[in-house]
């Protein structure tokens, strides 16, 4: 607890320094160019730092600490603090506000994804909350002043390198001290900075004295100090939430801007920076879900009462069309002369919001007793139940951004429903691995509380082998290299060898292969190309056929699984029709020709065929 608070005193003067550090690059910006600026203020950090390090006795990082020390340098003190220093000379303030603040949200998003943090609900909405209040101190500024292409690439370029800096400088903070981390990363970023000492040397002896000033307290104050804190602050909580609180900095800037250079803030300027401080309020706040003390009555009760889907979920479904309209909203605030010419595509954006909003109201689902129901729809309301007892599959799927968010997708099969089946998206990533086990404990009638079964890796596809197998799909004969396709087209092996197919098929099936028969010379009349490539056979439980002319297939199926009908005795041929619920998947069992049977024709084979599927299905039922 008392951890907790230093590390949110530490980022409450992070926030204040940096939010000054604004009003002191407004004043001094004037006399130095982006480049120079830079330079001035880390070379006085580093000198700073460099004492600091030296009283501290904290040795030299660690070797694992280095490569993200590296980064943080490179991305966060080097390239964010020249391009932002760039970008805000061809874009006016509000725009560069609305573009610079993506870097929070881009932070939380690497952070859930590549330091695995998650994404929590309140962290969620605290920063939805935060960015909107952003929006509305960006509207309020925007005057119509230029804006520029270059201008927006290079504040979007500062967001991506702030928010890979902080993930870099995370990754530091596992091998090495605060002071460590903030003192190497800012050597680093005077090292990238140091082409720009010509410049700043002959623009300091033209700057007046308070320039000079302002420089110095850029270096002493916001750089060294305010990195510090927050490294501090960031080695004690998580980077999304870190990212939060970087909201609260346009309230300060406003507020000190008043105060210091007379800037009277307008009042939509007011009401966006305290939509930024609630945000801010509501991402720092910890819910019951999270405190450890409640982990496990929240998952007791996963089977109690009716649940909600992730708030981030209609995100995740509009993935691609927000980004569509992200890209056409920066265009247009590119060639717009005020906020009002598109204003239109602000409004378009929020209903789409609004709209996913709504679903994700009015979507529910509970488990009742032996059964999931979903509930979803507002006007046209769907119910449905799905008994665990006729579940064939329960799939969890990730797509790349749901990765990022720590969140994942429940994709569940019915017998007898076709390929359509259900889904729950999206869930966060332990519940849907707890309601996953369930179903599948209810499914083999036991105990919904038993724990499900620890994996165990049976086959290593190697990476080399299926980006090789992707080029030359073209002639896969050439390198004997097999697939193996469940009813779902679900590839159980993506590419390997066919001794790996065959024993994959045969862990899968729980029987060994049966052995396979070349078709009579007659069956020419039946399939005269292919007559070469053709061979099947089965055993009491499965039946196997080979097709293909230069694409060769080999198809396994259950006979449990099949109805049979004869297929052109005259030719002596004999089909099997597989019946998986109300599909009718087609296997031709005898490869469309005719194998060799006792009697020599297709009507014997069809009559074994048929008896062998009748005792597998009784073998089945009775189990």
């Amino acid at each position: 607890m008392r951890d907790d608070a230093r590390a949110a005193g530490a980022a409450a003067v992070t926030v204040v320094l940096w939010a000054s550090a604004f009003v002191a690059i407004r004043s001094a910006g004037g006399h130095f160019a982006p480049g120079s600026l830079a330079l001035g203020r880390l070379l006085v950090a580093s000198l700073a730092l460099g004492v600091m390090w030296r009283l501290s006795g904290g040795g030299w990082p660690a070797r694992a600490a280095w490569p993200g020390i590296l980064c943080s340098g490179l991305l966060w003190f080097g390239l964010y603090m020249v391009t932002l220093n760039w970008g805000e000379r061809d874009v006016d303030a509000g725009t560069a506000a609305m573009l610079v603040n993506i870097g929070p949200i881009l932070l939380a998003l690497l952070a859930g994804w590549l330091l695995h943090e998650g994404f929590p609900c309140r962290l969620a909405a605290g920063m939805a909350v935060s960015f909107g209040g952003v929006l509305v101190v960006g509207i309020s500024e925007s005057g119509g002043g230029r804006t520029s292409v270059s201008g927006v690439v290079l504040c979007v370029v500062a967001a991506i390198g702030y928010a890979a800096g902080v993930v870099g400088q995370k990754l530091a903070l596992r091998h090495a001290s605060a002071v460590q981390v903030t003192t190497f990363g800012c050597f680093t970023g005077t090292a990238a900075c140091l082409p720009f000492a010509g410049q700043f040397a002959s623009q300091l002896g033209s700057a007046p004295v308070s320039a000079t000033l302002q420089v110095v307290y850029l270096g002493l104050f916001p750089t060294t100090l305010g990195f510090t804190t927050w490294a501090y602050a960031l080695a004690r909580t998580t980077s999304g939430r870190m990212g939060a609180t970087i909201y609260a900095v346009p309230t300060l800037v406003i507020i000190m801007s008043w105060l210091i250079l007379g800037q009277v803030p307008r009042w939509l300027a007011v009401a966006g920076g305290a939509l930024c401080l609630a945000g801010v309020a509501v991402s720092r706040s910890r819910s019951r879900a999270e405190d450890p003390e409640h982990a496990e009555s929240t998952e007791a009760a996963l089977g109690a009462g009716w649940h909600r889907l992730h708030p981030l979920s209609p995100l995740i479904r509009a993935g691609g069309l927000v980004s569509s309209l992200l890209g056409i909203l920066v265009l247009s605030v590119v060639t717009a002369d005020s906020y009002k010419d598109y204003l239109y595509q602000v409004v378009v954006a929020a209903g789409l919001v609004v709209t996913g909003f709504v679903r994700w109201l009015v979507t529910r689902w509970k488990l009742d007793g032996t059964t999931l129901r979903i509930e979803t729809g507002l006007l046209r309301r769907d119910s449905r139940q799905l008994p665990m007892t006729r579940i064939q599959a329960v799939d969890v799927v990730r797509p790349l951004l749901a990765r990022m968010l720590g969140l994942a997708a429940l994709r569940i099969r019915l017998a007898g429903a076709g390929h359509g089946g259900s889904r729950l998206a999206y869930l966060t990533v332990g519940e849907a691995a707890r309601l996953r086990a369930t179903l599948l404990a209810g499914q083999h009638g036991l105990d919904p509380a038993t724990p499900e079964a620890a994996e165990r890796p049976v086959i290593t596809v190697p990476t080399g082998r299926v980006v090789g197998a992707t080029v030359l799909r073209a002639a896969p004969r050439f390198l004997a290299l097999a697939m193996i396709a469940g009813v779902a087209a679900t590839a159980l092996l993506p590419v390997g060898y066919m001794n790996e197919a065959q024993h994959l098929v045969g862990l899968v099936l729980g029987h060994d292969m049966p052995g396979l028969t070349k078709p009579p010379k007659r069956a020419r009349v039946k399939a005269p190309l292919s007559y070469h490539f053709l061979a099947a056979g089965h055993n009491q439980v499965i039946a196997v056929t080979v097709t293909g002319r230069v694409c060769k297939k080999t198809a396994y199926m259950r006979l449990g699984k099949t109805a049979e009908r004869p297929d052109d005795p005259r030719a002596g041929a004999a089909h099997a029709v597989a019946r998986l619920g109300p599909r009718r998947c087609r296997r031709p069992v005898g490869a469309r020709c005719l194998l060799r049977s006792p009697g020599g024709a297709g009507q014997g084979l069809l009559a074994t065929l048929a008896d062998l599927s009748r005792k597998a299905r009784s073998a089945e039922g009775s189990s």
